[in-house]
Order: structure tokens, then sequence, then C-alpha cells
């Protein structure tokens, strides 16, 4: 609006439109305005930051902020159509207010003639704040209910390389949500780029802190590989060295060989450049020396694999019979449960039936097996049966009248968790890709059904009362099969 539009005015009538202009934003009150909206954008860095902007100042100057800082946002969303539709709504509050409320029939006819006439531009604005405030208010709601929102907008200024912004995001992010390792690894990030060296350590060494205490209370809503690019950026930040980097992929070969029991280091070099999306090179001769350090870990040449295996060669024979590569469709979340000894977890999380076949396996035992135990033992069976017979003999000594019921879990075991033999594996999932493409699946290599034995045999040499159980209890004879 012309800034010398009311000059010729009376001063009285001057007064009586500035009311009037006022008037109209009492109108969002009325029903027919209620649902009324400009349509703004969530994603609107605009929007945004006028909202973090109210949010820092006094409710009693929100008002002045909105006349400033609205009017280009404004001009952006009250197009045609949104004019039109205001306009309908108007006409229809004149004509039904004019006998019952003659205020706001009066404020809606003086709204319709400062938005049909184009050089009351900015006299217009009162309406359209309040309108925009309350739409804003809306959005306040749903963006200061998740730190992601702030985590968003700052990792686009640390790309931007506007570092004093990306730190005003990230302590709004903290405020949200400050049990979260995400605003420290944030924030390491930032003060690394300053040269804040100091401060970065300390805030990367806080988010390895948190993420890890995350991982050992639940891992379910965590992926490890959030850990490990966690854990790089603290390589760049510590200067730690290669060490600590080889060392953690030593520690996810380890968890490979949970599944596969043995492997060639080709194959462990390959699965787990495959797995971690390694995003630093590294020499095999650097690997293999990490590799000769971890626990659990044996290497006979080229060959390596798990403690407690007898003839780590006949995994790799049996696989060649097969015509099978090893192949690991774990995640790095499954290796790193694997190799903190985490088995029961690991299971659970892929297999949301698997925590109830291991109550199931307890009870029918009276806790003398669980799933990870069955499991363990019987994929020692890479050729024949003699490790599930003896299971078995052991478990229906403990209940003879559900034999059927315990034979069914271990079935479920063999054919539904990974297997040696084939590759780390399962063979359920082996036999159902080969039938979609059309192979002949011969199952029998893969997947076994089986049945309890008609009766319980004792073992066949003679045991000492004081020797180790041949059922693998790790019990002496006397205590366990020999009562």
């Amino acid at each position: 609006m012309r800034e010398d539009f009311l000059e010729d005015f009376d001063p009285k009538l001057k007064e009586e439109f500035f009311r009037s202009v006022h008037n109209t934003a009492q109108l969002v009150g009325l029903k027919e305005l209620e649902s009324f909206r400009l349509g703004i954008d969530y994603e609107d860095a605009d929007c945004q930051d006028l909202i973090l902007k109210l949010k820092s100042k006094p409710d009693a100057e929100h008002v002045d902020i909105i006349s400033q800082d609205g009017y280009s946002i404004i001009k952006r969303y009250f197009k045609h159509q949104k004019e039109k539709d205001l306009l309908d709504k108007l006409y229809s509050i004149n004509e039904k207010y004019i006998k019952k409320n003659k205020e706001a029939s009066r404020a809606a006819y003086t709204a319709i003639v400062l938005f049909e006439d184009r050089q009351f531009d900015k006299a217009r604005l009162p309406l359209l704040n309040v309108i925009l405030h309350l739409e804003l208010l809306e959005m306040q709601e749903e963006i200061f209910a998740d730190s992601a929102y702030f985590a968003n907008r700052g990792k686009n200024y640390l790309r931007e390389g506007d570092f004093q912004d990306a730190e005003r995001f990230f302590v709004l992010e903290r405020q949200i949500d400050g049990e979260h390792w995400d605003s420290y690894e944030n924030m390491a990030e930032v003060y690394s780029n300053q040269g804040r060296k100091d401060e970065s350590k300390d805030q990367i060494n806080e988010a390895l802190k948190r993420v890890y205490k995350c991982w050992q209370e639940d891992q379910r809503y965590l992926d490890f590989e959030v850990v490990e690019e966690i854990e790089e950026k603290a390589d760049e930040i510590l200067e730690r060295g290669r060490s600590a980097y080889l060392k953690r992929l030593c520690q996810y070969a380890h968890g490979l060989l949970y599944f596969f029991g043995a492997a060639l280091l080709d194959t462990v070099e390959r699965e787990i450049k495959s797995v971690s999306e390694c995003k630093k090179p590294f020499l095999r001769d650097e690997l293999t020396y990490y590799l000769k350090e971890e626990p659990g870990i044996i290497m006979d040449g080229d060959l390596l694999y798990l403690e407690g295996i007898e003839n780590p060669r006949l995994i790799l024979e049996e696989l060649s019979r097969r015509g099978l590569k090893q192949h690991s469709p774990h995640s790095l979340s499954a290796l790193k449960l694997a190799q903190e000894g985490r088995i029961a977890e690991m299971f659970f999380t892929q297999d949301e039936d698997s925590e109830d076949i291991d109550e199931d396996l307890r009870r029918l035992t009276h806790n003398e097996l669980n799933l990870v135990l069955a499991y363990e033992e019987l994929r020692k069976d890479v050729t024949g049966r003699q490790h599930h017979d003896l299971l078995l003999n052991r478990a229906l000594n403990k209940n003879r009248v559900h034999a059927q019921e315990i034979v069914d879990i271990f079935t479920y075991i063999w054919n539904n968790l990974p297997r040696w033999e084939i590759g780390g594996r399962i063979a359920a999932d082996l036999g159902a890709k080969r039938n979609r493409e059309g192979i002949a699946p011969q199952l029998e290599k893969y997947v076994t059904a089986f049945s309890p034995p008609k009766e319980i045999h004792p073992p066949k040499r003679k045991i000492g009362r004081n020797e180790p159980c041949p059922c693998g209890s790790g019990k002496k004879y006397k205590k366990c099969c020999g009562k």
C-alpha cells in the first residue's frame, strides 16, 4: 500500500479504516475460517527459520516478527486459487452474520474490499498474518517433536561448510534428545572442521560411549553399520591409526566364521569387504597379522577356522561336493553379535519364531537344552548324524512323551538356521531359491526331516563314570546320561 494513500483522509476516517483492518484478524475465530491454511511446505527453510525465531522470542513480540518476516512467505503461498477460496469464505461470512453479528459482517466486508483492491496490498496482512501464525504453530509442534529435523538441517549446513549454523542446529537437536549419540557425532565433525581438536575428541568419545550403550542394552533398534561409521570417524578424529580399523575387521571375520565354521583367507577377505562395506583399502598382510591375534580364530596357512572344530577341511570338502561357494547373507549386526557371543539375541532378531522355539525347547528338556546349544551341536553334523542322534537321545531321555515335538524343533533348527556345509546359508532358503530359478533342487542334500529313533541306545563302548559325557553336555558321564 502506498505510504501517502490515506493522507487526504479525515483523521476519524483513517482511524476507522485501520480499526476495520485490524478487526479482520478476528475473523479466524469463526468456524468458517478455522480450517483455512496457506498450505506452507514443512520443508521450507524460511518457514522453519521463522519458527525458530518465534520460539526464541517472547509471545508479545510475535506479532511484529510475523509482520516483518512473514510477508515474503505469504506472497509465495497466497496464490490466485488460495485468494479465491478465502474470498468465497469472506462473502459467506458477510452474508451469514449481517444480522446476528454486525461486527463480524463488517470485518468480512472490509477484508473483501482489501483483497479485491490491489492498492490495499499490505493492509490485507493482519488476517493473513494470523493465518500464517496458526499454521507455523502447527508446524512447530511437528518439527519440535523430532530431533531428526534439526539433525538434517545441521547436516545440510555442515555439507555447505557453514559450521556456525550447523552447530546451532545440533545444539537444538541435543536439547530435544540429549540421550542420543547423533548430536555428539555431528558436533565432533563440526569442531574437527573448525580445528577445535580437544572439543572434537570429547564429542566423538561421548558419541561412542552412547552408541555402544544402546548396542549393549537393545541392539534391535540399531544396525551395527551405524556404529562402524562412528568408529571410522573416531579413527580420524582420535588419530588412532590403522590398527583400530583392522582389529574391527578381524572381529567381523570372527563373526563370519561362526556361520562358515572354516574358510580360506580369500573368502574371508572378500566377504568382510562386502558385509562391512570397507571404505579404507588394506593389504592382506595387514589383515593376516591381526587375524592371528584375534581370540577364537585358528590359522593354518590360508585356512581360518573356529577353535574347537576337529576337521575344518571337511567343511570345505563337503561344500565343494555340493557345488556351493561360501557366502554370508548376514548383516554386520549379526556378525558382531556372533563375535560377542550374543547368539540368542542374533537369532531372536533374525526370526521372530526363534524366541518361542527357544522357550519350548527349554520347557521340553527341563532347561537342559536351548535353541543356541541345540544349534551349535547340530551344525557339527557336516556329513553324518552322529551329533544329531546323541543330542536327540539326550533330549528324549528327559522327555519321551513329547518326542515328536522335540524332533520337530530339531528339524526346524537344522533347516532354518545357518549350516557350515552349505556355506553359511539356510537350507530352507536355498531350496526356495533353487525352486524359483527352475533348478532341480535336490533338497536331500540340504534339507532333512528327522525322525525319533525307535529306542534310546546306550553308548557302544564302555565309558568311565568320570569321563565327559558323549552327549556333549560338558558334564561327567555319571552325572548325565550314565545316571
